[in-house]
């Protein structure tokens, strides 16, 4: 006779009942791992390409799940949608964050990425599963902005571009007419500005610092909730804006910049509906284009130079081969100032109209 040493088996039946013999005898509750805690809330979020459902019995994450993610187009590329899971955990606080929570460190192993702010809050993403724990410890409630976008957008980037095979590019990218244009550059270089007179034109935003891309048809998704706004640039806001822009709340950047957090989801079309087909590639400079054009085209080779130092994330995924491949065919561009960004916007807006 055969015995079955799975959970199912003979074997795994007396494993199960010595465990729980030995829970009973030393006080170890029946859900130590609260696998069976109930979750009250849920959430179906469709973006980037897939649908990822929320659980959670925290009000409050759910307030921040809501506050990224809804109302967003659902984007969808041809075949299956990938069906993903985040759950989300509030734990009580330590009281120890007083100022500004500990940068996050990032790690990983046995297929498992990590992100961690603190010993309570933490996201970790097993990507074969399409699943993702984050937890939060009810201090860091205090700072929102990280916890969207340090552990729930890391948790939803890293699903999203690993289960649909996505290139993932720091950048941003407008839209016209179902044909987008990646807008990449340093940190400073005008890029939200740039986006936002784009979408006083009439534009559509995909992105603002996040663009994922499917390597051989290029087509383009992102997340288009907001976009992140230094003071210094409401001399370059549209005056039918201001009072959108000024009447946006401020988060604190990592490197100390205090940015006004402008939603754009209220703005009647201003979110591009679908994925969009790249058309070009624009690295943003902070260098003045004087009396010369405000477009250069940049010489062959220098497309891939650029984004070897630029992105080097992306270099290191399997998906990156056959993204250069298929974005040498792609025009590409130096976009220099001038006097208003509105003056950018008309040098894009001729390349998707051309």
């Amino acid at each position: 006779m055969t015995v079955t040493a799975g959970p199912n088996g003979p074997t795994g039946a007396k494993v199960r009942a010595a465990w729980t013999r030995t829970s009973l005898a030393s006080g170890r509750p029946a859900d130590p791992f609260r696998e069976r805690a109930r979750r009250m809330g849920r959430r179906l979020v469709s973006v980037l390409g897939g649908e990822i459902l929320f659980e959670s019995a925290s009000a409050e994450l759910l307030d921040i799940v809501d506050a990224a993610y809804a109302g967003l187009p659902s984007h969808t590329f041809a075949g299956s949608r990938p069906r993903l899971r985040i759950a989300l955990e509030l734990l009580p606080g330590t009281g120890r964050i007083r100022a500004v929570p500990p940068p996050p460190s990032l790690g990983g192993g046995a297929g498992f990425l990590r992100a961690t702010l603190d010993d309570s809050s933490f996201a970790v993403v097993y990507p074969q599963a399409g699943a993702a724990l984050v937890t939060v410890s009810r201090d860091m409630l205090r700072f929102r902005y990280h916890v969207r976008y340090e552990l729930i957008e890391f948790a939803v980037y890293l699903l999203a571009a690993r289960s649909r095979g996505l290139v993932p590019l720091h950048a941003a990218c407008v839209a016209e007419g179902g044909r987008g244009i990646v807008l990449a550059g340093a940190s400073g270089a005008g890029k939200s500005t740039i986006a936002l007179n784009c979408l006083a034109q009439g534009l559509k935003l995909v992105s603002e610092d996040s663009v994922m891309l499917e390597p051989i048809s290029l087509r383009a998704t992102g997340i288009a909730s907001f976009l992140h706004l230094r003071r210094e640039s409401l001399q370059y806001v549209p005056a039918d804006w201001m009072s959108r822009v000024i009447g946006s709340p401020v988060i604190r950047r990592r490197s100390g910049v205090d940015k006004l957090e402008v939603d754009v989801r209220s703005v009647r079309g201003g979110c591009a509906a679908r994925p969009v087909s790249l058309s070009a590639i624009i690295f943003a400079s902070a260098a003045r284009a004087g009396r010369g054009p405000l477009l250069t085209p940049l010489p062959p080779g220098e497309l891939v130079r650029r984004l070897h130092r630029t992105q080097p994330y992306a270099v290191s995924q399997s998906q990156w081969p056959a993204f250069i491949r298929s974005v040498q065919q792609v025009p590409t561009f130096e976009l220099r100032r001038r006097h208003h960004p509105q003056e950018a916007v008309e040098a894009l807006h001729g390349l998707l109209s051309g």
